[in-house]
């Protein structure tokens, strides 16, 4: 029976990277295809999860080893979920995520190389950019003349904000920077640079088709509705609970953060220079968080001297608490202004590159930062959250034959996908790593006044994310949540909304997530008394890799399989 499911495991592995291979750019696998985001290809993913659903009807599950079976679980739940977004939503005339695939991926690959011959692969996508812009223009077309167009808001944030960033980086020397590659041929300059005029063209030619003509019939309704989400999050996420008691509990624990939060505010009206302050009001206590996250560096080395201090300090702080097994050839690779890369970000390597190596990437440009907000952005983004979370998971799966907890693990893959599925661990986790350096002392007053704020954000999130789609919340109202109840700015909090409504349940997982971490925890603890090892727990709970925790039991976490 073992020999069988890893052979169905191996094949559904194999074929789903053939439907999808930037899936496999990601896990450092040989691929320079696009996927294909027509109809048809739409109807091959849903005929492939249908076929793997009756195959899976056919094994004995219960004859399986236990980590077989969270295989099993997560092909199962996958294949479901695929099935129900091709059968029971317009979620193909809708997602705008794939317009931006290929310039991510692209990117993803470009920031990975390490040797010539890599780059024909590089050069062989840019190729096939114009044909896959074509067939998403061409399904988008048809939710138009079907009456199913995306949301207006997401549209237009998409040539706002998405297309001028894309449109800048193939207009940027730096794709074409190939110093660092030995061996490159003239006649591969070349190829790039014509390629990067001419994906530049298409994604010209992409951005007036969604002004002249999405826009136009782009729809005001952004809820995907109550059954839809509730089904989202239980074939995702693995949990089970009425959508209305998860947005229940996340209000309590929004109670909770805000006593906390007030304590967390004592500290910072102790220092000298804000004891004009106070936190009898929450007007006041507003007022003490804007100005503690106005302050900003003064120039880019500032910047760059300001993370590089957070990370190091953290590393020696994990290190020396005993309580996170940092792997023996651990090394935090920096890199400064990637084109097209948010403030600060985690790269991790391809998954089954054994040399390959992770790239914390940082924006150097001053008004992108706060000084107070630095140091958890910092650990979320760094040590111990994903770039040691993806070091571990690089060090434990990389001669796996088939990493199916794996799919969708970029966060761009999953927004084209509408797969969030392995965001519960990988968000979860950096969460609860931020907590956990809270509760360790890690942050200064001003700092863990920032993360406090960030706790909040989290758990509204959960509430606004859920009432926005089951229809319990209006935009306004949600707004007007997220700047009494997170502290967020009218755009902040307008932003927020946008977010929730463009990617349904994504939102929701960091609370969601880290709250599945503490609550296995707590049964380990339970479980193991008074032998519990923090450290064995972080090491088994990272070596699962990014699998939801409420499909983890205790003995996953204690004994081997």
């Amino acid at each position: 029976m073992a020999e069988a499911f890893q052979q169905l495991c191996e094949e559904y592995f194999q074929q789903s990277l053939q439907t999808a291979p930037e899936e496999a750019t990601i896990l450092g696998l040989d691929s320079s295809h696009l996927s294909n985001p027509s109809e048809a290809g739409h109807a091959a993913q849903a005929a492939t999860a249908e076929e793997y659903l009756m195959r899976l009807e056919l094994v004995e599950k219960k004859a399986l080893q236990r980590s077989e079976q969270l295989d099993y679980a997560l092909i199962e739940r996958r294949c479901r979920y695929l099935r129900h977004l091709y059968q029971h939503t317009n979620e193909r005339y809708q997602n705008l995520n794939r317009g931006t695939l290929p310039h991510a991926v692209v990117q993803f690959q470009w920031a990975h190389l390490q040797e010539t011959k890599e780059l024909d692969g590089l050069l062989h996508r840019l190729e096939a950019v114009p044909n896959y812009l074509e067939s998403l223009v061409g399904i988008l077309r048809e939710g138009l003349e079907k009456g199913k167009a995306p949301y207006r808001g997401i549209v237009e944030a998409v040539l706002k904000h998405e297309l001028p960033g894309i449109l800048k980086a193939y207009q940027s020397p730096a794709i074409a920077t190939l110093e660092r590659l030995d061996g490159v041929s003239v006649q591969q300059k070349r190829q790039l640079v014509q390629l990067q005029e001419q994906v530049a063209k298409t994604y010209q030619n992409y951005g007036r088709f969604l002004e002249e003509e999405l826009l136009p019939g782009a729809s005001g309704q952004y809820a995907i509705g109550a059954e839809d989400y509730q089904k989202r999050i239980r074939l995702a996420y693995a949990i089970d609970t009425d959508w209305q008691q998860l947005v229940a509990e996340a209000r309590n624990r929004l109670d909770a953060r805000s006593a906390q939060l007030v304590e967390l505010a004592g500290e910072v009206v102790a220092l000298p220079e804000y004891q004009k302050h106070s936190v009898d009001s929450p007007e006041r206590l507003s007022a003490l968080v804007t100005e503690v996250q106005s302050k900003k560096p003064l120039s880019p080395q500032a910047v760059i001297e300001l993370y590089q201090g957070h990370l190091r300090h953290a590393e020696v702080f994990v290190r020396q608490s005993g309580s996170f097994a940092l792997p023996d050839n651990f090394s935090l690779n920096l890199q400064i202004d990637l084109p097209g890369l948010p403030n600060a970000a985690n790269w991790p390597a391809p998954l089954l590159k054994a040399k390959g190596e992770g790239i914390w990437a940082l924006n150097s440009q001053p008004q992108g930062h706060s000084l107070a907000w630095s140091a958890d952005l910092a650990i979320h983004e760094g040590i111990p959250g994903h770039y040691l979370q993806s070091a571990v998971w690089q060090d434990s799966y990389h001669q796996a034959k088939a990493p199916l907890r794996f799919f969708s693990v970029a966060d761009f893959l999953a927004a084209s996908n509408s797969y969030w599925g392995s965001n519960m661990a990988t968000e979860g986790w950096a969460v609860y790593a931020e907590q956990w350096m809270l509760e360790q002392g890690f942050f200064g007053p001003e700092e863990a006044l920032c993360v406090g704020v960030s706790h909040l954000i989290r758990e509204a999130r959960v509430v606004v994310d859920a009432s926005l789609h089951c229809g319990r919340m209006g935009k306004d109202e949600a707004v007007k949540y997220l700047q009494d109840n997170a502290y967020l700015s009218p755009g902040q909090a307008q932003q927020e909304v946008l977010r929730y409504s463009w990617i349904p349940t994504q939102a929701a997982c960091y609370a969601l997530g880290r709250q599945g971490i503490e609550d296995l925890k707590e049964a380990v603890k339970t479980d193991q008394k008074d032998s519990f090892s923090e450290a064995r727990f972080h090491q088994r709970l990272l070596q699962q890799g990014p699998i939801a925790p409420h499909l983890l039991s205790v003995l996953d976490l204690t004994k081997p399989d």
